[in-house]
């Protein structure tokens, strides 16, 4: 009885390695598919909301004849709110419209008691920072020789005012980790982007949306063009180098960065 005892115990303990070993064989073969599965619908999901955001930009401009200002003046020029307030009667969000004051700031007596107000479309789902509060994971570059001028003035953009071609001009980037709120007046401007990274805002590793799923280089963001269609971005580009894409009458040709650092949805 005593000598098999400890063969008994070692029996059982080799048999518990052996289950331990077989447990963690199975999650190495089953949890990479698991997390790349994971990692594809989150990047799904976030180009279907800049879809969203771009057939909302483009009801907008079917109603009034050009596209949203980046944001919306006083007669003092001072900035009340942004285009993404201006966009929620085509995004589903009428009601959280009709109770938007539009004659004060975002953060004005009635509008702060709205910031609460989820409005999903405006975030990434792998934007941490976005899905714990309320601020935006989609921003414009704003400036005179974008689709989004601002010179203390509510200037709008439409289809005839892109030279360069709306198939190659940039409306909305992805940019994590703003802390913009989606109803606030603030954006990108083209000066601000000058030698900085890409995606602005934020170091590349926070975008998520990783190569398993659209590229072999890494992190990649969105981008969303003029004519509706959405870029993958690949981290790396230079903020510089994407200039040709954020302009929209600057004549140069942005064939060579869209071939080069992005790809088109299908």
């Amino acid at each position: 009885m005593t000598t098999s005892q400890p063969k008994s115990r070692w029996t059982k303990l080799v048999s518990l390695l052996v289950t331990v070993g077989v447990v963690v064989a199975i999650v190495s073969i089953f949890l990479p598919p698991v997390e790349e599965s994971r990692t594809e619908a989150r990047t799904a999901v976030c180009c279907h909301n800049l879809r969203r955001i771009g057939k909302a930009l483009q009801c907008y401009h079917d109603e009034f004849g050009s596209f949203p200002p980046a944001a919306v003046v006083d007669k003092q020029g001072r900035p009340l709110y942004s285009w993404r307030v201006l966009l929620l009667p085509y995004l589903d969000e009428a009601e959280l419209y009709a109770r938007y004051r539009l004659d004060e700031p975002w953060d004005g007596p009635n509008n702060r008691l709205l910031h609460g107000a989820p409005v999903d479309v405006f975030t990434c789902p792998d934007d941490e920072a976005a899905t714990s509060s309320r601020p935006t994971s989609f921003l414009v570059v704003a400036g005179p020789e974008t689709c989004w001028p601002l010179d203390g003035g509510s200037q709008t953009v439409a289809h005839n005012s892109i030279p360069d071609g709306p198939d190659q001009t940039v409306l909305v980037i992805e940019a994590h980790g703003t802390g913009i709120h989606w109803m606030a007046p603030d954006n990108l401007s083209l000066a601000e982007l000058t030698g900085a990274g890409w995606p602005p805002m934020g170091k590349p590793a926070r975008h998520k949306h990783r190569k398993s799923y659209l590229t072999s280089t890494g992190p990649m963001s969105h981008a969303l063009l003029a004519d509706g269609s959405v870029l993958k971005v690949r981290s790396g580009v230079d903020a510089v180098d994407m200039r040709p894409l954020l302009t929209r009458a600057a004549g140069d040709d942005a064939s060579s960065v869209l071939s080069t650092w992005c790809e088109r949805y299908p």
